[in-house]
C-alpha cells in the first residue's frame, strides 16, 4: 500500500523557515591541523608485521592507525610513511586538542565509549586471513594515550598469538577455541597511559584462520591472535580443530591455557592430529624452563611455583657466567653451561638459581669464595656443585653476621660432588642467628672424608635460628668406604630443649657407607622428630659405640613426646662388626621404632662412581621416591 503526504504551502512555508533557524544556529566545523606520528611497538615478541625470523618488529609501510583527539567524536586517519621498525604516520587531528587515544588498526566504526576512562569500542576480527610467517593485521590489536603528537609514540600491543606449525599440504582452515572465555570479536578497550587493557569480553569464543578464498595453505608457520588469558582466569576447554582436505579433527588441551598479552605461545603442528590418530595435547611446547617462565607458565622450582607475573622476569645465565652480588629474582642457568662465583655472593633478597633444563642440569664449579646468606632465601634447583675448591678450609654456604634469621635455604635435585667441607657453617663469631627453614629434596651429597653437611660451631649456645630442618629423597654417601659423616652436627652441649626450635623431619632417604655412632644428625634437643622409611647401607669402620641416626639426649628423658610415633620402616644393612644401628639413644629412644636390620641387601646396584644407586624390588618403595638423578 502507497503512503501519500500531502503538504500545503503553509505548512511548507513553516518548515523552509525553521530549517534557516536551524541552519543559522549551527556551529562552524573545528578545523584540522596537520600532524605526524612516529610510531613503534612495545618489544621484540609481537610485532604489527613479523619479519621472517618470526621475531623483528616490522612495519611495512601500508597500514594505518586512528586517532581520537578528544574533540571530534570519528577517529581521525593516519598513513604510514615507509616500512620499518619505527615509522612514520600522517594525517590530521583537531586544532586545539591536547590529549589523544591513538590506535592500530584503523577502525572508521571504532568510537570512544567513555571519555573519562578512555575506553574505546574496537573490533578483532573472529575470522582472520592466513598470513605465512605472519598474522592477520587487521588483529594486532595496539592503542596508547599521549598528550602530545609530537613525541615518539610506543604503542602497546593488547593481544597474544598462537603459533602453529603448518607441516602437511591440503589444511584450509585452523580455528581455536575455548569453553569460558571470548578469544576475539567486538571489545571495549580501556587504554591508560601505560597500554593496559581490562575492557569488556569479546563476543566470539573461537577464532578460525583461512585464505580470503578457502584455498589451502602453504606449509609454514601461521600466527593467531587471541584475546590474552592469565593464570588467574585461563583459557577453559581449549581446542584446536584443523580441517585438512575436508577432512575435520579436533583435540582438546587436558590442562587450561594461560596465553599472556604480548607473547607468542606455540601450540603444535598439523601432523600430530593427521598422523598419530588424533594427534597430541596442543598445548605450548618450550625449549625450556626460562622460555616457559618468560611466557607467563607456571614453573615449578624447587618445589613451589613460580610465575612471571608474581615474580617478575627471569634472567638467563649462559656458560662462563659468574654469579655475583646483587642478582636476584629467578634466575636460569643455560642447558649444559658452566657457571662459578670468583668472589663471595651475599644474599640479602629472594634468589631462585635453577637449572634451565631438568634432563641436561647445568654446573655450578665453586671457588673458594663462599655464598654468605645474610638476608631473604635461596633456592637452589638441578644444579651439580663441584666442592672441589674447598678441599681444606671454607665452606659452600656460610652465615658471618649477627642482623637476624636467614630466612629460608632450599635445595631441590641438586648434585655435591667432592665434599670435604661443610656445604654449610656459620662463622664462629657468629652464631646468634641461622637459618629459620632448610629444605632439602631430591639431592645426592658424595664425599670421600669424614664431613659435616651442616656443622653448627661447639661455642654455640642456642639453635633458636634453626627451625625446620627437612632432609627428604636423598642420597648421601661415600665414595670410599665407611665414612663417619653427619647431615646436621653441633657438639656444643650448652643447647638444651628450652631454646631449641628444630622441627626435624628425614624421611626416604638412602645412607650408603654413611654412618656415625653420635648420630646422622647429631644435636643435643630437638622440638620434635620425623624419620621415616630411610634404607642405611654400611661396611664396618671405626666407631665408639653403636650407629645412630641421632644424637638428641638434652631435655628428651623428661620429653619423650618429642619422639612419640616419628619413625618407621627404616631398615639397615651390611658388616658394622660389633656395633649396631639404632634410632638415638637409650635414654632418650622412649617410644621409637627401631631399626630394622636385614640379612639380605636392600641395594640391587651401587656406582659409587657416578652416583648411580637402584633398590632390589622388595625395598623400591623405601629410600627416595624416586631416586635422585646423577648429574
Amino acid at each position: 500500500m502507497k503512503r501519500v503526504i500531502l503538504i500545503t504551502l503553509a505548512a511548507l512555508a513553516a518548515l523552509l523557515t525553521a530549517s534557516c533557524e536551524k541552519e543559522a544556529n549551527i556551529s562552524a566545523p573545528v578545523a584540522k591541523v596537520p600532524a605526524t606520528l612516529s610510531v613503534s611497538v612495545d618489544d621484540a615478541l609481537t610485532k604489527t608485521a613479523l619479519g621472517s625470523d618470526g621475531l623483528s618488529i616490522l612495519w611495512e609501510g601500508t597500514e594505518s592507525l586512528g586517532v581520537f583527539d578528544g574533540i571530534a567524536t570519528a577517529p581521525n586517519k593516519f598513513d604510514a610513511a615507509s616500512a620499518g621498525a619505527t615509522t612514520s604516520f600522517t594525517g590530521e587531528v583537531s586544532e586545539g586538542a591536547s590529549s589523544f587515544i591513538v590506535f592500530y588498526p584503523y577502525q572508521a566504526e571504532a568510537v570512544v565509549s567513555d571519555a573519562a576512562t578512555s575506553t574505546i569500542k574496537v573490533r578483532m576480527p573472529a575470522v582472520q586471513q592466513a598470513v605465512k610467517n605472519g598474522y592477520d593485521p587487521a588483529a594486532g590489536l595496539a592503542a596508547r594515550v599521549v598528550t602530545s603528537l609530537s613525541d615518539p609514540v610506543k604503542l602497546y600491543n593488547q593481544f597474544a598469538l598462537l603459533k602453529v606449525n603448518v607441516d602437511q599440504d591440503g589444511v584450509t582452515a585452523i580455528t581455536v577455541s575455548a569453553t569460558n572465555r571470548k578469544l576475539a570479536g567486538g571489545i571495549a578497550l580501556k587504554v591508560s597511559t601505560n597500554g593496559g587493557s581490562n575492557g569488556d569480553a569479546p563476543t566470539s569464543n573461537s577464532v578460525t584462520l583461512k585464505n580470503a578464498d578457502d584455498s589451502a595453505l602453504e606449509q609454514g608457520f601461521y600466527y593467531i591472535a587471541v584475546r590474552p588469558s592469565s593464570t588467574t582466569s585461563p583459557y577453559e576447554g581449549f581446542a584446536m580443530e584443523v580441517v585438512k582436505n575436508g577432512v575435520t579433527k579436533t583435540r582438546t588441551a587436558s590442562n587450561d591455557l594461560v596465553v599472556a598479552r604480548n607473547h607468542i605461545l606455540s601450540i603444535g603442528k598439523v601432523s600430530t592430529l593427521f598422523d598419530e590418530g588424533g594427534g597430541e595435547d596442543p598445548t605450548p611446547t618450550y625449549n625450556g624452563r626460562y622460555e616457559a617462565y618468560m611466557a607467563y607458565e607456571d614453573v615449578v622450582i624447587g618445589g613451589k611455583t613460580y610465575n612471571r607475573g608474581t615474580d617478575g622476569d627471569a634472567t638467563l645465565l649462559a656458560n662462563g657466567a659468574v654469579l655475583k652480588t646483587g642478582n636476584t629474582g629467578v634466575i636460569f642457568v643455560a642447558s649444559d653451561a658452566e657457571i662459578t662465583n670468583t668472589s663471595e655472593v651475599t644474599i640479602t633478597g629472594n634468589v631462585i638459581l635453577a637449572s634451565n633444563d631438568l634432563d641436561h642440569p647445568a654446573k655450578y664449579t665453586t671457588s673458594t669464595k663462599s655464598f654468605l646468606l645474610k638476608s631473604g632465601s635461596l633456592v637452589m634447583d638441578h644444579l651439580a656443585v663441584d666442592m672441589a675448591a674447598f678441599a681444606s678450609s671454607g665452606q659452600f654456604f656460610t652465615k658471618k653476621d649477627n642482623d637476624g634469621n636467614f630466612s629460608s635455604l632450599n635445595l631441590e635435585g641438586c648434585h655435591f660432588k667432592n665434599i670435604k667441607r661443610p656445604v654449610y657453617a656459620p662463622n664462629s663469631s657468629y652464631l646468634n642467628n641461622g637459618i629459620e627453614s632448610i629444605r632439602i629434596n631430591g639431592c645426592i651429597f658424595a664425599t670421600s672424608a669424614a664431613v659435616q653437611l651442616f656443622s653448627i660451631n661447639s661455642n654455640a649456645t642456642t639453635l633458636a635460628g634453626y627451625k625446620d630442618f627437612t632432609f627428604t629423597n636423598n642420597v648421601f654417601y661415600s665414595t670410599s668406604g665407611a665414612a663417619q659423616s653427619y647431615v646436621f652436627a653441633t657438639s656444643a652441649e650448652g643447647i638444651n630443649a628450652s631454646t631449641c626450635q628444630q622441627e626435624v623431619v628425614m624421611d626416604n632417604n638412602l645412607f650408603y657407607n654413611i654412618a656415625a655412632s653420635n648420630g646422622i644428625f647429631r644435636t643435643y634437643a630437638l622440638k620434635s622428630i620425623y624419620i621415616r622409611n630411610n634404607v642405611l647401607w654400611a661396611e664396618d669402620g671405626t666407631y665408639s659405640s653403636n650407629i645412630k641416626m641421632f644424637k638428641a639426649n638434652s631435655g628428651t628423658d623428661d620429653n619423650p613426646s618429642v619422639f612419640e610415633g616419628a619413625s618407621s620402616n627404616n631398615y639397615c644393612y651390611g658388616n658394622l662388626g660389633s656395633k649396631k644401628w639404632s634410632i638415638s639413644d637409650a635414654a632418650c629412644r622412649g617410644p621409637l621404632t627401631n631399626v630394622t636390620t636385614l640379612t639380605e641387601t636392600p641395594i640391587d646396584t651401587a656406582d659409587t662412581a657416578t652416583g648411580t644407586f637402584t633398590l632390589t624390588s622388595t625395598y623400591s618403595a623405601y629410600g627416595p621416591q624416586p631416586m635422585p638423578i646423577p648429574m
